[in-house]
Parts: structure tokens; sequence; C-alpha cells
């Protein structure tokens, strides 16, 4: 599961031990900051869970938590979300000159790519800082 947050981007999978699924998942990341703000917000979760590193991988940095935990954290994020605009957040979290709000604009343009009516119209009178997309018929 892709997580981006404003803490960082996760990827979260299952943890496989000699072919069998484990109650645990690992949570990895492509930046050890990443990782660390979100132990960091979580402490009372997961306290100083470790942080790998595992070179020649896709993921350079990992921790590895209980499914249980994984789930309450997911759902603390969710429960915490008080921000009308998520790259805006992240900007503000990050700096606006950040690699990963970059990463987060380019997610955004793809993902509209594949919007099959991109065209949008700025809602000045209602909201002049947000988009108003038209809906699908």
């Amino acid at each position: 599961m892709w997580t981006a947050t404003k803490y960082g981007f996760f990827s979260t999978v299952r943890l496989i031990a000699e072919g069998q699924k484990t109650d645990k998942v690992m949570i990895r990341a492509r930046q050890r900051g990443h990782l660390e703000r979100l132990r960091e917000r979580f402490k009372t979760r997961i306290g100083d869970v470790e942080i790998l590193r595992q070179g020649m991988s896709d993921y350079l940095f990992r921790m590895i938590v209980p499914l249980e935990t994984w789930a309450s954290i997911s759902a603390h994020l969710a429960a915490e979300i008080e921000y009308p605009n998520f790259k805006g957040e992240a900007s503000r979290v990050f700096g606006h000159g950040d690699d990963y709000v970059k990463a987060l604009h380019h997610v955004w343009s793809t993902f509209y790519d594949l919007q099959p009516n991109r065209s949008r119209v700025n809602d000045d009178e209602s909201r002049g800082d947000r988009w108003r997309f038209p809906r699908d018929h």
C-alpha cells in the first residue's frame, strides 16, 4: 500500500518469512527522514523501532512493525487530516522546494492525466484558492 502523508511517502507490505505471511509489515521509504518523522509522531505506538537500511533495494529504508500497529497508525493519519489541500500541507511541513513536495506534484500530474475529463474551471466566486472540477456525466 502506498501512503503519501504530511510525514512522508511510505510503501507498506506484509513481511514474509520463510515463505509464510507474518503478523508484521515493513514500512518502506526512500528517505530516512520520512520514517523518522513517522516514528516521532507515533512514538507511543512504535517506540524506538529501528530504521533499517537495505542497500541494493528499491526502498533503501524500512521499519518493521506489527500489522495491528500499522492499522492503528493509518487510522490516526486519516483522523488527523485538517488541511484543505494535501500538497499545500506537505509544502508547509517540508518546504516549498523540497524534493518530496516536487514528487507529489509529479504524482498529481500523472494521475490527473488518467482522468477522462481533464478540464478545470477556477471557481473564483466561492473559493478563490480551490479548483472546481466538472462532474462526469
